[in-house]
């Protein structure tokens, strides 16, 4: 529907991005604290390596800051 839409406009032809958020996950980001403690990271933190999938453009971000318990991201 959107891309017949997109049709009416004539000379601008828009594109459309598709995003798919997944809210359910389990995993959890710690940082590691000059003196060897660990903590959770600060709002805006983006993990976009190591432990995402290559094949996709994945990323975790940190939305929050928690004083309890651990953050979600």
């Amino acid at each position: 529907q959107l891309q017949r839409c997109f049709g009416v406009f004539g000379q601008y032809t828009p594109q459309c991005t598709t995003i798919c958020v997944q809210k359910r996950i389990n995993t959890r980001i710690f940082r590691k604290e000059r003196n060897g403690e660990v903590a959770n990271p600060a709002p805006g933190t983006v993990v976009d390596h190591t432990f995402t999938r290559r094949e996709r453009y994945d990323f975790f971000i940190v939305s929050q800051h928690v004083r309890q318990g651990t953050v979600s991201p």
